[in-house]
């Protein structure tokens, strides 16, 4: 099946490698204004580059779409996409605004076409693994939860400014699983943050900060960074039962998140695949996405207020 790729940043790089080893997948055309020279698994890809989005949508062969350019970009090219007939993938979030993200489901929803958002932490076979015990009842309720998220290598100052802060654009990976994981959604947050933060290159771009998470049952609390020796993803889960915890961190190793979430990303790509193809049900859907955007927004007015917000979700 034909396919298309906008963006070859990281995350656009890490699709291309996992579709050029997976044979139900043609990379038809790359679309990225910048890069022009390819060369990925021993594969020189540049011949597939081009800079025209129009020539995509002129393509009615083209029936997939995996958007990984920067988020100011995602908005225009998810509702190209939908309007011409592409199903998409995206890296999150849909968008930095609430109403575009509304606009968008519901786009593909008219339009009976999938829009998935790459929360790739839901794909991870640990995480499904702690999902899978947890709903079996194997620590019985939970009551307190954490987890541990800091980032490596430290981005560029050029990543920085386009991120939308520390809650947008790490934050909601942690409060996503967290969601997802609890089958349920906090009713308040509580931010503490380092005062070091450089607001010159982004609003909230905080080195250190740790949310408190209140849900109807339990307490949850995020620790999030940019500070690391090497890329530290941990979660704790403790019930009335036992607990199960993924702590397994090593300073030495060097990675980040393309080895980390290697085989996430594999399996994000399948469910994509089944879905158009399998008629299977996505696993994030508008909902999700607007809870995470709502509870990061939660979070940034915690910090500017200091003080617990009560959380107002539509």
């Amino acid at each position: 099946m034909d396919i298309v790729i906008f963006g070859c940043g990281r995350a656009g790089k890490i699709h291309i490698k996992n579709i050029l080893n997976d044979e139900r997948f043609n990379i038809k055309y790359i679309v990225d204004p910048v890069v022009n020279q390819l060369n990925l698994n021993n594969i020189d890809l540049s011949e597939k580059i081009i800079t025209d989005e129009s020539i995509v949508w002129k393509d009615n062969n083209i029936k997939m779409v995996i958007i990984a350019s920067p988020t100011i970009f995602h908005y225009q090219l998810i509702k190209d996409s939908l309007n011409n007939n592409k199903n998409v993938l995206v890296e999150k979030p849909v968008s930095s605004n609430k109403e575009e993200i509304i606009e968008c489901y519901n786009l593909a929803k008219n339009k009976n076409l999938v829009l998935l958002a790459a929360f790739n932490r839901r794909f991870d076979p640990s995480l499904i693994d702690v999902k899978n015990r947890i709903d079996n009842g194997e620590i019985g309720k939970v009551n307190y939860a954490l987890t541990i998220s800091r980032d490596y290598p430290c981005p560029t100052d050029e990543y920085l400014k386009i991120s939308s802060g520390l809650f947008h654009d790490c934050g909601v990976h942690d409060i996503d699983y967290l969601n997802w994981i609890l089958n349920d959604k906090p009713i308040s947050v509580y931010v503490t943050a380092d005062k070091e933060s450089d607001s010159k290159l982004c609003e909230y771009n905080f080195k250190h900060v740790n949310v408190i998470l209140e849900y109807k049952n339990l307490i949850a609390s995020l620790n999030l960074s940019r500070i690391s020796q090497s890329y530290d993803q941990r979660c704790e889960f403790y019930g009335d039962k036992g607990e199960i915890r993924i702590t397994k961190y090593d300073p030495t190793k060097k990675e980040s998140f393309p080895e980390k979430y290697y085989q996430s990303y594999i399996n994000e790509l399948d469910h994509f695949y089944k879905i158009v193809n399998d008629d299977e049900k996505p696993k994030v859907n508008l909902d999700d996405n607007l809870n995470t955007f709502i509870i990061a927004e939660a979070c940034e007015e915690s910090y500017e207020k200091q003080s617990k917000i009560i959380i107002k979700y539509l």
